[in-house]
């Protein structure tokens, strides 16, 4: 006959935990006038996995360390294939896909361009790649020499992260490093280094284009208007 001394299991359990279950009841069990010499021999270990959910914050991406040692902010072109004229709505991209700065009110061209919608360069393995403009990550990096009077130089970066190797890249948009790709031809650079454009005046207003740089939280990226001086 069984001892009136008897620990019970309570409820359902599976196989795989009867032996961690039972041991748990026997030594916390509530045996009363005596001494509970049981002591728990095996337990099972459980995997605990933790979830995690990918964010990303708005208008952040980070700097980018040159050779140089110098780090530069990256910026993020933006769309201005339909770029207009706030007051007459003139197209100011011509057929090439160029947007031009402009001087004063008789809009006189400075001679300086960007281009705005795509633009083809030869890769390291002779091949040809297309590139559209919108949306690209550039840095503009201090090169000055004496057929550069802008001193600064425009390349496109990609996103992505440097594997302990220090050599292997892999792209990526969770991650904070950049390498280049190749340089931005027009004058990408010169914009950069102005922060603003001016492309055209029309009927007492001005449009301008900033690119902006996705450390800072800016306002309209183009056309804005305001009274021209």
């Amino acid at each position: 006959m069984p001892s009136k001394q008897v620990a019970w299991i309570e409820g359902e359990t599976t196989a795989d935990m009867l032996i961690n279950k039972l041991a748990d009841e026997i030594v916390n069990a509530q045996i009363p006038d005596t001494t509970n010499r049981w002591e728990k021999v095996f337990e099972v270990n459980e995997d605990k996995w933790v979830t995690y959910k990918k964010t990303t914050v708005g208008n952040t991406q980070g700097t980018y360390k040159h050779t140089d040692g110098k780090t530069y902010p990256v910026y993020k072109l933006p769309d201005l294939r339909n770029l207009s004229a706030e007051y007459s709505g003139k197209l100011l991209v011509d057929e090439e896909g160029y947007v031009y700065e402009t001087s004063g009110s008789s809009n006189v061209r400075t001679g300086k361009k960007i281009q705005v919608q795509q633009f083809t360069y030869t890769q390291a393995d002779g091949s040809e790649a297309t590139l559209l403009i919108p949306g690209l990550l550039v840095v503009n990096i201090d090169e000055p020499d004496e057929n550069n009077p802008i001193g600064k130089k425009c390349y496109v970066v990609q996103q992505g992260k440097y594997e302990l190797d220090g050599v292997t890249f892999t792209p990526g948009t969770e991650w904070n490093e950049y390498q280049i790709v190749t340089e931005l031809p027009s004058d990408w650079n010169d914009l950069l280094l102005k922060s603003k454009w001016t492309v055209y005046y029309s009927g007492g207003y001005t449009t301008y284009v900033t690119p902006p740089s996705l450390q800072i939280q800016h306002g309209p990226i183009c056309r804005q208007s305001r009274p021209f001086l």
